[in-house]
């Protein structure tokens, strides 16, 4: 379809309207217009309200034991993450008031931040109000942001920096301001600190460069000092990472093979659709769309970013929700676009359609990302949603994953407290996994139980404690009885775990009391890197 009929022009931003918008003859100083930050900050409190209202409609997640466990353990690095998200973890176990509202704060306040962001994003592509509204109103409403902000997660944050990363680069191309490569950096630097896949939009933006006349900024020093400043911030990470043998590497070659191995493109492209919401898809097409006309040659590079990145992920059979940090830009140039459409005569009827579009979509889409219904009706709800995206698996256990962590420690607290005090003087609880082991190390003081044992993940560098240790409660995900009969002459089995709710994988779980081992735990220990 030529360009003229579908009118991908963002002229009329350049006519005084009531809206006041970003022209570009304002400069900088309308970045702190007040009316503009007032409307930022009524989306922004809207997204953070969403979250706090539903902070305590179910458990702490899997993930959220594990990082408060990092958080108690602080460190530049840890096998499967970067450093970041144990030191906000941190920083939610010492606050006061329950442990679960400082977990759900934070990200609550990075979700806040986000829609301020993408309503600034907008109004520097040329956006006026309607379209600042119509972009933060796209954001609040996808799932996978909403699914994001809900949890302590890494992804909340990593989309924070990325996005921050993201205005950085509007701000480069749409003032030619080489200087403004530092903040480039320094937001890539927190980013990196934070997830490392960040690494993939830094290439994606290279790319881009390269393609479009942005490369001009090559010869510019400013850009590099940017990536000395990202270099220096993530440096402690590298140095970390050599001294312990590339974990991480080691960590994402496996998830690759036997987790990432199962999306297929199709079914990746297909979830993008699902996760953003059927709703927003007209918006951010348009706005990619845009990015690749004449109108749009300016911020040609947020375009071809979005397509690098894309490509790079689905060769990678990354996990669906990789991507959702390339998707603001592309909400904020579709909405920009479509408020010039509806600029024009009697559409200006349709503006409250739009709205109302999205609004609908996020009210049926929200209860996948947000717990906001009964756990009975979500598990017949994500059922649905999972038939048509059979391999995310992410939202399948996003919320199962909240509930019977308790009831766990609870059932491994009766079987510690039934041995003898001189048996409990030796005797550690081992766990399968990561999650079982953090939530041991959560609850276990409200049931008298010692620091758990875990050779999974980061745990197992923690390592197996105190010397004089030759008895151990031992249960989780891959635990039998005949793998534990190889390191223990006696193993009985003690209880069973049930929750009517839990992840399937952590149901009917057998806990086990071993006694009389083969050989010390402490030279067991290098071979449990994977349990039993």
């Amino acid at each position: 379809m030529p360009e003229t009929a579908l009118n991908f022009s963002m002229e009329n931003t350049d006519r005084k309207t009531e809206t006041s918008g970003p022209n570009e003859t304002l400069g900088r100083a309308s970045f702190w217009s007040n009316s503009d930050i007032r409307i930022w900050t009524a989306f922004g409190f809207a997204k953070f309200l969403i979250h706090i209202l539903t902070w305590n409609a179910y458990g702490i997640f899997r993930d959220e034991f594990y990082f408060i466990a990092c958080g108690r353990h602080l460190d530049w690095g840890y096998v499967d993450h970067a450093p970041m998200i144990g030191w906000l973890a941190r920083l939610a176990d010492i606050l006061p008031g329950p442990a679960m509202f400082g977990l759900r704060l934070l990200p609550a306040l990075a979700g806040g931040i986000k829609v301020m962001l993408v309503g600034w994003m907008t109004r520097e592509l040329g956006g006026n109000r309607f379209a600042q509204c119509l972009a933060m109103l796209a954001f609040i409403t996808a799932v996978v942001f909403l699914g994001a902000d809900s949890m302590l997660s890494i992804v909340s944050f990593e989309q924070l920096f990325w996005i921050m990363c993201t205005c950085a680069l509007v701000r480069i191309l749409k003032d030619g301001n080489e200087k403004d490569w530092l903040w480039f950096g320094l937001f890539s630097g927190l980013a990196l600190l934070t997830k490392h896949s960040v690494l993939i939009f830094g290439f994606s933006v290279t790319c881009a460069l390269v393609l479009t006349p942005a490369r001009k900024f090559f010869k510019s020093a400013w850009l590099y000092t940017g990536g000395i400043v990202a270099l220096l911030l993530f440096l402690p990470n590298i140095i970390w990472q050599v001294v312990h043998d590339w974990p991480t590497v080691s960590f994402l070659r496996v998830l690759n093979q036997y987790v990432h191995s199962g999306i297929a493109p199709l079914e990746f492209m297909i979830g993008q659709v699902l996760y953003l919401t059927p709703f927003t898809l007209p918006l951010w097409l348009i706005g990619l769309i845009y990015f690749f006309t004449p109108s749009g040659r300016q911020f040609r590079v947020l375009g071809w970013t979005y397509i690098f990145t894309m490509a790079i992920l689905i060769l990678l059979r990354s996990k669906i929700y990789y991507s959702s940090p390339v998707y603001p830009p592309l909400f904020a140039a579709g909405a920009t676009v479509l408020e010039g459409w509806l600029e024009q005569g009697r559409l200006r009827m349709l503006r409250p359609v739009a709205v109302a579009f999205l609004v609908i979509g996020g009210c049926l889409f929200a209860p996948i990302g947000v717990p906001c219904l009964p756990i009975e009706t979500y598990r017949s709800y994500i059922g649905a949603f999972t038939r048509v995206v059979p391999n995310s698996q992410e939202l399948r256990d996003l919320f199962a994953d909240r509930f019977g962590w308790e009831n766990q420690v609870k059932t491994a607290a009766g079987v510690y407290h039934s041995l003898t005090p001189e048996e409990k003087s030796r005797c550690k609880i081992f766990t399968g996994n990561y999650g079982e082991a953090a939530a041991v190390d959560f609850f276990g003081p409200d049931y008298d139980l010692p620091p758990a044992l875990c050779g999974h993940l980061t745990y197992h560098f923690w390592g197996p404690g105190e010397p004089g240790i030759d008895m151990l409660i031992v249960y989780g995900i891959g635990i039998k009885k005949d793998g534990l009969l190889e390191v223990f002459n006696d193993v009985q089995p003690a209880a069973q775990i049930q929750h009517p709710y839990c992840a399937l994988y952590e149901n009917n779980l057998t806990v086990y009391v071993c006694r009389n081992p083969k050989q010390a735990l402490a030279g067991l220990w290098p071979t449990l890197r994977n349990g039993f």
